[in-house]
């Protein structure tokens, strides 16, 4: 099990956002340029999905060539903050997520 995120799985994780947002057939580097989210955006953790679930409530699933998306959409992280979306990938011993709000 690894617990440190990889340049591919970054990668990947950016890509599935950029192919969520793209129209479908886009190629993994139209993903990547169409990526709702940027890598410095991206926030790494040891949650898994069901602490996710259990925390947030079930997900819309995104399957991409990139993996399987997960987003949570119209979070609102704190009072009287703007609302917007978690996405999160599950990798073996880490995840990676980024809110859009």
């Amino acid at each position: 099990m690894t617990t440190i995120l990889t340049q591919s799985q970054r990668e990947d994780f950016l890509a599935a956002g950029g192919y969520e947002n793209c129209l479908s057939g886009a190629t993994r580097e139209q993903a990547l340029e169409g990526a709702q989210f940027g890598d410095r955006d991206i926030v790494t953790t040891h949650e898994t999905l069901a602490d996710f679930v259990a925390t947030r409530g079930r997900p819309a699933v995104i399957e991409t060539p990139a993996g399987t998306l997960y987003a949570w959409k119209n979070v609102q992280m704190a009072a009287r903050k703007p609302r917007g979306t978690i996405f999160a990938m599950f990798f073996d011993g880490v995840a990676v997520c980024v809110f859009t709000g």
